[in-house]
Parts: structure tokens; sequence; C-alpha cells
């Protein structure tokens, strides 16, 4: 679901260009932070021509010079230009030196910039035992759709697939279905890289086959000619989601709007840019991505300050997903960013938006701590509770439900909701260690 941004540079570019200055000064100081330089440049000319603001021309050089810093040309040369009409030099240094104390290139290097290369993959990959490819859905066949899947998943510690979850995809349910279900039939080959959490894959559901192809290429030339011109203008004024999506769709040249797209971004880094722009824009999904290539050193240097920078963006945009990977990797206990009290914000924050492994996640949380009352135990059966409504089949969410029943040393429910648990990770062919050492405790006590 796409929700409404709090800021984009076309949004706040339209309240600038309605007179709602102080709406617009808002919104541009929001992307200004993110490193959004356009952003950046419209703060200076409110500056300069005092709109919105009081007019003051120590601000607006010390605003076109750091866009300028950040590539613009036309704001370093309005700098410059400043400068030589201007006969207080130290008041535009002072100005300069104060909005650097607070917003300066080097902390957005620092902080925030991602270092792209399509050559990058700094994580040594699992080896697939077995693949089988998703089923491009009959309807979709039949009337031409193209489309992708932003899936995340877990790898257990006997190769399986766990904890699939759909981040994005377009259109909209499309292809959900079939990728989840191949994803079911993955495995990898055991090794001592496993369990891993949180694999990203951008799949793309595409027509690309000879003769068929090219026919529903031409046909589709004219069909999209009219609406990629639209979506062209709609990415370069600034607007955040079509930014994201066609910096999605760049990521392949197999697609029908991807060939038509490439004829006006032919680069293979325009892709990374413009989910930049996006994320620098304002826009969740985007900031998430950048966050999850960051942290995985996908197509960009690993940082991991940089990736929970990104993460923490995405998140207090109220992005479940963020909200909940945020939240587990504060709970990495070798990173010098563990925190359980910040973790279990986070999570409460996603489980609250219905993020069904945000939920699981506080169950375990809350069985790893002492001294849980009864309140406490009634509140985290309804938490797993609501998890299975979803899916009755998810054997972590049974064997919670059996831990919870144990420690309240309820041990004929515990067994049975174990075993629940076992069955279904057995029929699902996933790892159940945690289960049996848990069954090993009960048949202790009985």
């Amino acid at each position: 679901m796409h929700f409404g941004l709090k800021a984009d540079l076309l949004s706040a570019s339209v309240n600038y260009t309605n007179g709602e200055y102080q709406k617009a000064l808002d919104e541009f100081s929001q992307l200004a932070k993110l490193g959004n330089s356009d952003a950046m440049f419209n703060i200076a000319v409110m500056h300069l021509h005092g709109r919105g603001v009081k007019k003051d021309i120590n601000k607006a050089y010390a605003w076109f010079s750091l866009a300028g810093e950040f590539g613009i040309t036309d704001a370093k040369n309005t700098a410059e230009y400043i400068a030589t009409q201007t006969q207080d030099s130290d008041a535009l240094h002072q100005a300069k030196q104060q909005l650097d104390a607070e917003l300066s290139y080097q902390r957005y290097v620092n902080t925030l910039a991602p270092q792209f290369n399509e050559t990058f993959n700094t994580l040594i990959q699992p080896i697939k035992s077995f693949n089988v490819d998703p089923v491009y859905p009959e309807h979709a066949v039949d009337r031409g759709i193209e489309g992708w899947v932003w899936v995340e998943y877990d790898i257990d510690g006997a190769g399986a697939v766990i904890n699939a979850q759909i981040i994005d995809s377009y259109p909209q349910k499309t292809f959900d279905n079939a990728m989840l279900m191949a994803l079911k039939r993955w495995r990898f080959k055991q090794s001592e890289q496993l369990p891993i959490k949180r694999r990203s894959l951008l799949y793309h559901f595409t027509t690309f086959k000879g003769k068929r192809y090219q026919q529903g290429f031409s046909r589709q030339q004219r069909e999209y000619q009219k609406h990629i011109a639209e979506v062209i203008e709609q990415a370069e004024n600034g607007n955040a989601l079509w930014q994201y999506r066609i910096a999605q769709w760049l990521t392949t040249d197999k697609h029908n709007a991807s060939k038509l797209l490439k004829y006006h971004w032919p680069k293979e880094s325009e892709a990374q840019n413009l989910m930049l722009n996006a994320a620098k824009n304002g826009y969740p999904f985007a900031q998430y991505r950048i966050a999850t290539q960051l942290l995985a050193g996908d197509k960009t240097a690993q940082d991991r300050k940089k990736g929970l920078n990104w993460l923490l963006l995405s998140a207090q945009n109220g992005f479940a997903s963020a909200q909940y990977r945020l939240g587990i990797e504060l709970l990495v206990k070798k990173s010098v960013h563990y925190d359980i009290e910040k973790a279990r914000l986070w999570l409460t924050q996603a489980s609250d938006k219905g993020h069904l492994l945000a939920k699981t996640a506080l169950t375990r949380l809350a069985l790893s701590q002492a001294d849980i009352s009864e309140k406490e135990y009634k509140t985290l059966h309804q938490q797993i509770d609501s998890v299975l409504q979803q899916n009755a089949n998810n054997a972590e969410a049974w064997y919670l439900k059996a831990k919870l029943s144990y420690q309240q040393n309820d041990i004929s429910n515990a067994n049975k909701q174990l075993d629940r648990a076992i069955d279904i990770a057995n029929a699902q062919k996933i790892d159940f260690n945690e289960m049996k050492a848990l069954k090993r405790k009960l048949a202790a006590k009985s």
C-alpha cells in the first residue's frame, strides 16, 4: 500500500507556486535534511526574494553555497555572484558556518550517502539446492501484464525459506501469490552461513519471449507512449513515487516498459540514482530499499551505520516493514547499536500496524525476559492468536504459543500446541530443532 508522503519535491513546489510559502518551506526543509539539493536551492530562492521568510541575502548565500556543494552548478554560480556584490563577506561566511553546523555536505556523505557500484556484492551467497520459478499467472499472460515483486525472506538452519513477506509489488497483488508459492519450495544447501535473516529479492515477471515479445512490444510501445512520457515528466519534476517505480523497472531490460524507459535513462547507474532521489524525496519505500542495500552491500559499499540511518528515516515515515527491520537489527547482540528497549519500541509500532513478523518477534523478546506477569501472558497469547488467525499453518506461532503455555506450567496445552507446530514444520520441511528442545523439556515435566 502506498500511503501519502509527508513531503516530496513536487508537492512542495506546488505549494510554493500556490503561494503557500510556509508549508513549502517546511517541506523543503524536511527534504534538505535528506540531502535533496533541489530543496536546498529552493530554500535559497525563498530567502533571496523574501518568499515566506524575511529577505536575507546572507542565508540565501549559505543555502546556494550548500546546494552548489551538492552539485547544482547554478547554485554555486549564484553564491559566487552574491559574494562579489556584497561588502560584508564576514556575514556571508558566518551564515554558511551556521548552516554547516546543522546541515553540511560532509555530514550527508558520512551518514547517508551510498557508494554505488554495480559490481559490489559483499555477502557470500547461499547456494540453492532446489529452485522453481514462479508460475506466471494466466490472466496476466493473456492480458500482456508485466510487473515485479519485491520480497524479503529468512533462510532457516535446514535451508528452507521462512517468513517470506511481500514488501511491494506492481501491479499490486497480481504476482504476489505466484512469488510466495515458489519461495515455499526453494531450498538452500546447509552451511555455516545458515540461518540467514531478511534476504531481499526483486523478481521481475516479463513476457520477454521471442516473436511473442516483439509483437507485444510493438503493440505496447504505441499504448505506452503517452503514459511513459507522463511518468517521465512526473519523475523529472520530483514525484517520489514515480522515481521509485521507474527505478524498480530499470533494474531489468526485459520489460516492455523498461525498454521504453531506457530510451530516456540509458545508463546502468540510472536505476540507483533514481532510487536515491526518491529516498531523498522522502519516499519510505525507497528509503527502505536503500537501507537494505547498504546493510547487505548490494550494489553499494556495505555500511551498517548508513543503512540503519535510512531504516530510521523510513520507520519514522510510518513504514511498518522498516519499523520491523529496524527492531530486529537493534537486537543483533554483536552490534554496537544493540538496544533492547528501542527494538521493542519499533517492533511494537510495526505490530500495531498489523505486521505479523513483528508480533512473533515481540513474543520471542518477551519470552527472553524474566518475570512475565499473568496479564502480560494473556496479551502475548492474544498477540500470537492474531497471527494464527491470519495463517493457521504458521509453525513458529504455534511453537511460541506452546512455549508461553509451558512457562505458565500448562503442560497439556503446551504439548498439543507443540505437536501442531512440529506437524506443520515437518510438512513444510523447515528446521524444528528448537521445537525438539521444548519437546524434551515437556517430556521431563510429564
